[in-house]
């Protein structure tokens, strides 16, 4: 072996720790003669990498997701979420848990689609909103059935105890839409009463209806002022063809 060449292992006559040890320690000299060395705190220069590109791919993951922006997609999470312990705590029936679990569940997977269908398609967007909305009228159904079979009081609308829920369940919705975290629907847990229970969803349902049926007009109105997606296609081809 000439000076200045590479200096070879043979596996067989040392154990892979040591080659490793020694490829680590023959980078660090190219380094520093490059002058490209690492910090002498190497795990302090790690964290500070790791938490750069965290930051950025959780940005990136963010504006993939515009949803999230949405109260009406915080109100389902939350319904989705309460129904579940609902359903288990006071519903007996199989098919009728899986039918409630489902609308609930559909009320928030159609926002999602039709969200994401947005920059595609304005037309399926209404379309999917509108759905997600039904599901959770069918949700109000249920709830409503619930009540009124085991002789349980509806709240009306002017109650205290809905105004009251309301105003908590807006903040808190409010809250992550710009915050996030998702430790925040733990300030809202289900009442351990059934017929609280069943009212605290119905008045988020309720909540969640009415959003819904706003930004269903509001795409209306998009749709009606800027077309949908075939007719902005249309137009620039137009302007490139130059006429």
């Amino acid at each position: 072996m000439g000076r200045g060449e590479p200096v070879r292992f043979s596996r067989k006559l040392f154990p892979l720790k040591l080659i490793s040890k020694a490829k680590t320690r023959s980078r660090a000299r190219k380094r520093a003669s490059a002058g490209t060395a690492r910090p002498k705190n190497h795990v302090i220069w790690l964290e500070k990498k790791k938490k750069r590109l965290g930051n950025l791919s959780l940005l990136t993951y963010e504006m993939s997701q515009p949803y999230k922006k949405l109260f009406t997609f915080w109100f389902s999470v939350l319904i989705y979420d309460r129904m579940v312990e609902f359903r288990q705590k006071w519903i007996k029936s199989w098919k009728l848990k899986e039918q409630m679990e489902g609308a609930a569940r559909s009320g928030k997977q159609n926002i999602v689609e039709g969200s994401d269908n947005l920059t595609t398609s304005l037309k399926v967007c209404i379309k999917l909103t509108g759905i997600a909305k039904s599901s959770i009228e069918e949700l109000i159904g249920d709830l409503e059935d619930f009540l009124r079979q085991r002789g349980l009081a509806q709240w009306e609308k002017d109650d205290p105890r809905v105004r009251a829920l309301r105003a908590r369940s807006a903040t808190l919705v409010r809250n992550l839409s710009h915050l996030r975290n998702l430790r925040e629907l733990e300030k809202l847990p289900l009442p351990q009463v059934q017929e609280d229970a069943a009212n605290f969803l119905l008045t988020l349902c309720h909540q969640a209806t009415y959003l819904l049926n706003r930004q269903v007009e509001s795409l209306k109105t998009k749709h009606e002022k800027e077309g949908g997606l075939t007719e902005e296609l249309y137009r620039k081809r137009k302007e490139f063809r130059g006429f």
